[in-house]
């Protein structure tokens, strides 16, 4: 039933089915696109705003997370961000 679905709907000219399709649509590289943008802005200004808030002394273990590369980048505050967003996203929904 599904075989025949999909011949009719070849002829009408009807998209493929998912699995099938080889290339990525314009529309889902963008998605991608803007997904990686918001996850890279995302820990940027939550590490900016832990190395902030370390630099004032208001958060625990602020010897470590104030401290910056020769770049200038607080690249242990970074990873924290990092860390603790992986432990989020593997806890197990209730």
């Amino acid at each position: 039933l599904i075989k025949k679905r999909w011949k009719a709907s070849t002829n009408a000219g009807a998209t493929r089915p998912i699995g099938k399709r080889c290339a990525a649509t314009p529309a889902t590289s963008h998605r991608t696109i803007c997904w990686r943008l918001s996850i890279i802005a995302s820990t940027t200004s939550a590490s900016r705003m832990m190395f902030a808030f370390s630099r004032d002394r208001a958060v625990p273990g602020h010897n470590l997370w104030r401290k910056v590369g020769r770049n200038r980048v607080p690249h242990y505050a970074v990873i924290a961000i990092c860390v603790l967003a992986a432990i989020i996203m593997l806890m197990p929904s209730v």
